[in-house]
């Protein structure tokens, strides 16, 4: 796997080179660095304004997860965050192909790529990403399939549960740093 990539990282940076050395002896090399920290703060507002969005969809979800949409949540915000570190990174051909992912169309063809590959990476580790997934095959509302998972407790617990604050213990005191120093 790692010789995989090694060999399609050094291949990009060679497709880069000869791009930067086309665009640049055709237009000039004003214009291939005008293009290039061009991109770059386009990647910079995308992977913000992006990345602000998802979080506001995950929290959404998260809050109310039958009302949510997870195609934002698992599907195209990814893809436009995907979009917006390639224009970060500088390159002719990296950010053409950012800009492409960038059209909505094409986020739709290439959403559920990115959300089986993230639901396969997090299947075990993050339930939300199972949930959204349930979610989006259209199963009755208010109905959530689970595995269960048997949590076994070695000691019984001798604390009663309770939603009064009052019948909690009192914090422990905390010490003053003032006086350690």
């Amino acid at each position: 796997m790692f010789s995989k990539v090694a060999i399609v990282l050094f291949l990009t940076a060679v497709v880069e080179f000869y791009a930067f050395r086309w665009v640049g002896g055709r237009f000039g090399v004003d214009v291939v660095l005008l293009a290039v920290v061009g991109s770059i703060i386009l990647g910079a507002v995308v992977l913000r304004s992006q990345i602000t969005h998802w979080l506001s969809d995950i929290s959404t979800s998260l809050n109310d997860p039958f009302h949510a949409d997870p195609n934002k949540v698992v599907g195209r915000r990814p893809v436009a965050i995907l979009a917006g570190v390639m224009l970060l990174t500088p390159g002719l051909i990296s950010s053409a192909v950012a800009l492409i992912l960038l059209v909505p169309p094409v986020q739709a063809a290439v959403a559920p790529l990115v959300r089986s590959q993230i639901s396969a990476a997090g299947r075990s580790k993050f339930s939300f990403f199972t949930v959204a997934s349930m979610h989006s095959t259209g199963g009755d509302k208010g109905v959530v399939d689970v595995d269960g998972v048997e949590v076994l407790d070695d000691e019984p617990s001798t604390s009663a549960v309770t939603d009064d604050p009052r019948s909690l213990p009192p914090a422990a005191p905390r010490p003053n740093r003032n006086q350690e120093r």
